[in-house]
């Protein structure tokens, strides 16, 4: 047998390799030659990756009927699931191919009829794959098919069109304008938010380079902004990225500069350093320049208020101190006791050290500068800090001094300086801070609602905007704080938004929070709080919160679809493969870890591709509605199910036994045997079956994907056995 078995491999190589001369001349060698070159040829197809299937087509009146399988190697059972082919009819192996796949065979039998040989990718219906496959003919009548699964390759290019439409969509909605250019500068394409902020559509940008003196690029000084200095140019020169360029433009709808923040990316084509285009995003930040201006405008009125400061301070009595540092005796001057609410001769013989006048969250600050300048490390001791008043009250001081004596080897030995009491300054910069936080905050959040909490009498000030967002007419009053928690916080929200502020107040930090709001007409939107907190200076005690509410209503749907886009199959409404996955992962570890039982579903729409063929795409997806709507009504909340293929669904089953899940199958099939779908308003419908194969978790070293190839080859099994019925499988 094995001799006969060798040679007819032999055979088989020879159908495969030779032609015309060459063949009399293979036949011409040796019986033992040729034994050899069978079993190296042997090897080669027992270890080859592809799958490979020689076939005898069968014809009915010079068309295509039905073929047999004269050898596969070990691929094409691993790659097919088809075991012990050889010798049978392919009709007998995969029931209803003929019909399901009739184009498949038209190919076969025109190869195998003398056609030329033939490469193409297909999907098979009675398998549920895709194949690329290879087709000639060796002789009349048999065809070689070598082939290999691209399924999943198939359904990731699916997928990749799916989210390019999905990143298309976001492209279109951001707020950032996005505009891509060749590599000539010439701009290709733009978003809806540059259009808007720029002032043009895309027909009138198409074209135009950053070159363009209509522009009117101009820098933050007003000076002109070369073209040629343009982030996306300098991209485009360079190869590298630039970031946060700001320039003034010229948009045509108004009659100021329109400021923005550019940033140029340069895309190279693949596996080169060659820029393919250069895509720069930008952003509106025309009312944070106003803003930046108004603080500009404040912070220099402080300088000159500090100026004429310092001219009266010139004639004013200063602190003073002398500090012996090798006896470590400290004189003080009348002034320097006045500051702090003592008399000079309280002072003068008290036993207290200058650290014990100083707030104790100062202390160390204070004297690092100090004995920085002892050490050497620094030239002159200049620190601000907060001293104690003799009533108990803080007051800021400015201590300057130098060492002004030091010993032969160069030691320091005596150390004066002053004290200049700034509290008032300190005051006023941090009355300049409350303002200069104010318009950061507006700079973060733009087209935004601000609000004031008055932490003594708990009442708010809302500005206009935040009456809009709220939905309430701005001429009425502000809410007190427990009225808004009761009438206008969603009733979910209200107690997070509470224990929120009130943890915020206690640890005097930010409050940051996203929350739900209740219009009056009933309506629910998302917003966005943030709030800083300020203080007393003299008490240090938390004065008011003023923040901003944004509405982030858009932002939040979007986020919903995407995450629902994320898990969902957007035909079914069930899990779509990768979030059924995750959740039987997660389902399957459970039962494991529990020692529960657990069962697997794998069920296949029967004739699905004739329904589609017969009534149209548009019945094929009533058809799926259906089905997913009725395992909806007949399973468990519990239970898992996922739409995994075209037409192929996944349950999982939790705490179900074999037999349990054997009864739940066949529920599930005799319900969507006995479901009509309607197919229009006359009262045409269709049934249709389906095969189910089932698995059930018996040993704790399985895991899912062993599960799930027994339900898949028990699928199989069911519709290899008449369809419309379950099949099952053990480990």
């Amino acid at each position: 047998m094995l001799n006969q078995y060798r040679f007819k491999l032999i055979g088989l190589r020879q159908i495969f390799s030779m032609s015309g001369e060459s063949k009399r001349s293979e036949f011409q060698r040796s019986s033992h030659d040729r034994l050899d070159d069978g079993i190296a040829f042997q090897h080669l197809l027992e270890h080859m990756l592809n799958g490979v299937a020689y076939c005898n087509m069968l014809y009915d009146n010079g068309q295509p009927s039905d073929f047999i399988y004269l050898y596969t190697n070990p691929a094409f059972e691993k790659l097919t699931g088809l075991n012990n082919v050889t010798g049978k009819l392919v009709s007998e192996v995969i029931p209803g191919i003929r019909q399901s796949d009739p184009e498949l065979f038209n190919i076969y039998g025109s190869v195998a009829a003398g056609g030329a040989p033939i490469k193409f990718e297909t999907y098979i219906e009675a398998l549920g794959m895709w194949f690329s496959l290879s087709v000639y003919s060796p002789k009349q009548a048999h065809f070689v098919a070598i082939f290999d699964i691209i399924t999943e390759r198939k359904l990731t290019e699916k997928q990749l069109k799916q989210s390019e439409e999905t990143y298309r969509n976001l492209f279109e909605k951001m707020a950032y304008g996005v505009i891509y250019q060749n590599t000539e500068g010439q701009i290709i394409s733009a978003n809806s938010a540059a259009e808007r902020i720029l002032g043009l559509s895309l027909d009138q940008m198409q074209g135009r380079t950053s070159l363009d003196p209509r522009w009117g690029a101009i820098h933050e000084d007003s000076s002109a902004f070369p073209g040629e200095d343009h982030p996306a140019m300098q991209t485009i020169k360079t190869g590298k990225p630039v970031n946060d360029v700001v320039m003034g433009i010229n948009n045509p709808i108004f009659e100021h500069p329109v400021w923005i923040k550019v940033n140029s990316i340069p895309v190279f084509k693949n596996g080169t350093e060659e820029i393919d285009y250069v895509f720069s995003t930008f952003e509106d930040i025309t009312k944070q320049k106003k803003a930046e201006a108004e603080l500009e405008k404040n912070r220099q009125q402080l300088l000159q208020n500090e100026e004429q400061l310092r001219c009266v301070l010139q004639g004013s009595e200063l602190g003073f101190w002398d500090w012996n540092i090798v006896t470590n005796q400290v004189q003080r001057n009348a002034r320097w006791a006045e500051m702090l609410g003592y008399t000079f001769e309280e002072l003068k013989n008290t036993t207290r050290q200058w650290t014990d006048f100083i707030h104790p969250d100062d202390r160390e600050k204070a004297w690092q500068s100090i004995k920085g300048v002892l050490e050497g490390k620094s030239p002159a001791h200049k620190a601000e800090y907060r001293m104690l008043h003799k009533d108990g009250s803080i007051r800021w001081i400015l201590d300057q001094a130098n060492v002004i004596e030091c010993s032969t080897d160069g030691k320091p030995t005596r150390m004066s300086g002053t004290h200049t009491d700034i509290t008032d300054r300190k005051q006023s910069e941090e009355a300049l801070e409350h303002t200069r936080n104010q318009l950061t905050e507006a700079q973060k959040i733009a087209h935004l609602g601000s609000f004031e909490y008055d932490a003594f009498t708990q009442t708010t000030l809302w500005s206009e905007e935040e009456y809009r967002i709220y939905g309430l007419d701005p001429a009425g009053p502000s809410p007190e704080y427990a009225e808004m928690l009761a009438k206008h916080i969603h009733p979910d929200d209200a107690a997070l938004l509470n224990d929120t502020f009130m943890k915020a107040m206690e640890s005097n930090s930010i409050y940051e929070l996203e929350h739900r709001i209740v219009r009056p007409d009933g309506s629910v939107r998302w917003v966005y709080d943030r709030a800083h907190p300020y203080f007393d200076m003299g008490e240090n005690s938390l004065v008011r919160y003023v923040g901003a509410t944004l509405d982030i209503t858009d932002r939040k749907r979007l986020e919903e679809e995407l995450e629902r886009h994320a898990h969902v199959d957007f035909l079914t409404g069930l899990s779509n493969r990768r979030h059924f996955m995750e959740l039987a992962e997660l389902e399957f570890s459970r039962a494991a870890r529990y020692n529960s039982p657990l069962s697997f579903l794998m069920m296949d729409i029967d004739f699905f591709k004739q329904i589609n063929d017969k009534h149209g795409h548009k019945a094929g997806d009533l058809v799926l509605q259906k089905l997913a709507s009725i395992c909806n009504d007949v399973l468990r909340e519990v239970d898992i199910i996922g739409r995994i293929g075209g037409e192929e669904f996944a349950i999982l089953l939790p705490e179900t036994d074999k037999v349990e899940a054997f009864d739940v199958a066949e529920r599930l099939r005799s319900e969507l045997a006995s479901a009509a779908v309607s197919l229009s308003s006359a009262g045409l419908s269709l049934h249709f079956t389906v095969s189910i194969g089932l698995a059930s978790l018996t040993s704790k070293e399985a895991n899912i994907n062993v599960l799930l190839s027994l339900a898949d080859k028990a699928l199989y099994l069911a519709k290899n056995s008449g369809r419309n019925k379950v099949s099952v499988l053990t480990q």
